[in-house]
C-alpha cells in the first residue's frame, strides 16, 4: 500500500482545495454583506414596569410584558439590539382601579424611554392595548407575634414576662386580606443560646400574601430562661368568702398550693402572686375554686382541696 501524500505549505496555496475554500469564504462573506444591509426585524417582550398611585395596589394578573418589534438594518440592529429598548417600559397608571392602556398610549411611553441609537431602528408595539385592574389599599396595625419555635437551652425554660420592641407593625394590602390577619410572625436572627437574661433581634416575617406589604423594622426581644423548681404555699380563702352582713364559718379555711416557679423567682414567690376563682354551687355550701398564677415564671400544677364550704350564721338575738 502506497503512503498518503502529504501536501507541504507552498503546494496547498496551489492546490485545488485551497481554490475551493476561498470561493466558498468569498461567497459566505457576499451573502453576509447582502444580508445585512437589507432591513430586518426582531420581536422582543419588554417588560412592564407599572407606577402605580398612592393608595392602591397592583392586581397581580396585569400583564407582565408587551411584544415589540424592531426594525432596521442588519448592521445597525446587531449593533443597537442591545441599548435600543429600556431594560422595563415604565407605565403610568392613573387612580382607577380600571383602566384600558391604548397601543398609542404604550407607544407615546415608549418613545420617550426609547434609546434607538440609530435613525434607522424603528419600533412598533403588537398588542392593541393592555387592560390593567388597582386594587385599594389599607394599612392595618397589628401585634407582633412571638415566633412558637423560641426555644430555650435544656434544662430551663423561658422565666416571666417576653417584651417585644416594637410590639406591632404596619402592614398594607387589600382589606379583604387584612380583615383575616390579627397579628404578625417575627423572623429571629438567632436563638436563645444560655440560661438567664437574653436579648434576641429579629425582623417582622416576610409575606406570604399577595399584595401584602410589612413595615420593615428592627425587632428587639427580651426576656429570661431559668430553670424550674417546686413550691409549696398556703393560700388562705377565708378573705375572699367574708360576707360583711353574716357571720360565716369556712372549712377549711386555707388550702395548700404546690407551684412550679423559675428558681430566679423562688425566693418572691408568694400567695399575693395567685389568682382565686370562686365557683358557688346553687343551694349548697359548696364552693368551687379554680387557682391560677399571675405571674408567668410561676405554673400552679396542684392544689388541695379543690373545694370550700361556706356556712352563714342566723342572727338569733
Amino acid at each position: 500500500m502506497l503512503p498518503k501524500k502529504k501536501l507541504v505549505p507552498s503546494e496547498f496555496w496551489r492546490s485545488d482545495r485551497f481554490i475551493f475554500l476561498l470561493f466558498v469564504a468569498i461567497a459566505i462573506l457576499w451573502w453576509l454583506a447582502i444580508s445585512l444591509n437589507r432591513t430586518s426585524e426582531k420581536v422582543v417582550l419588554l417588560p412592564l414596569e407599572y407606577q402605580i398611585p398612592v393608595g392602591y395596589l397592583g392586581e397581580p394578573s396585569n400583564p407582565a410584558s408587551i411584544p415589540v418589534l424592531i426594525q432596521g438594518e442588519g448592521w445597525e440592529l446587531i449593533r443597537n439590539v442591545h441599548h435600543i429598548l429600556p431594560g422595563t417600559l415604565k407605565v403610568n397608571l392613573r387612580a382607577a382601579d380600571n383602566q384600558f392602556l391604548s397601543k398609542a398610549d404604550l407607544a407615546f411611553m415608549l418613545n420617550n424611554q426609547f434609546n434607538p441609537g440609530s435613525s434607522g431602528i424603528h419600533f412598533d408595539i403588537q398588542d392593541e392595548g393592555i387592560r390593567v385592574f388597582l386594587i385599594p389599599a389599607s394599612t392595618k396595625k397589628v401585634p407582633l407575634h412571638i415566633p412558637g419555635h423560641l426555644r430555650p437551652p435544656a434544662a430551663s425554660q423561658i422565666a416571666g414576662p417576653i417584651d417585644v420592641e416594637p410590639d406591632s407593625i404596619f402592614i398594607t394590602g387589600p382589606s379583604t386580606v387584612l380583615d383575616t390577619i390579627s397579628q404578625w410572625p417575627i423572623r429571629l436572627e438567632r436563638q436563645i443560646t444560655q440560661p438567664g437574661p437574653f436579648i434576641l433581634t429579629g425582623t417582622p416575617a416576610l409575606s406570604n400574601e399577595p399584595n401584602v406589604s410589612v413595615q420593615s423594622a428592627e425587632v428587639t426581644i427580651r426576656g429570661r430562661t431559668d430553670v424550674f423548681t417546686e413550691k409549696k404555699l398556703r393560700f388562705s380563702i377565708k378573705p375572699y368568702l367574708v360576707d360583711s352582713t353574716h357571720e360565716v364559718i369556712i372549712q377549711p379555711e386555707e388550702i395548700d398550693v404546690w407551684c412550679k416557679v423559675a428558681a430566679y423567682y423562688y425566693g418572691d414567690l408568694s400567695a399575693k402572686q395567685l389568682r382565686i376563682e370562686l365557683i358557688p354551687e346553687p343551694n349548697s355550701a359548696r364552693v368551687g375554686l379554680q387557682i391560677r398564677s399571675a405571674s408567668e415564671a410561676c405554673k400552679v400544677l396542684y392544689y388541695y382541696p379543690k373545694y370550700v364550704y361556706r356556712y352563714f350564721l342566723d342572727d338569733r338575738t
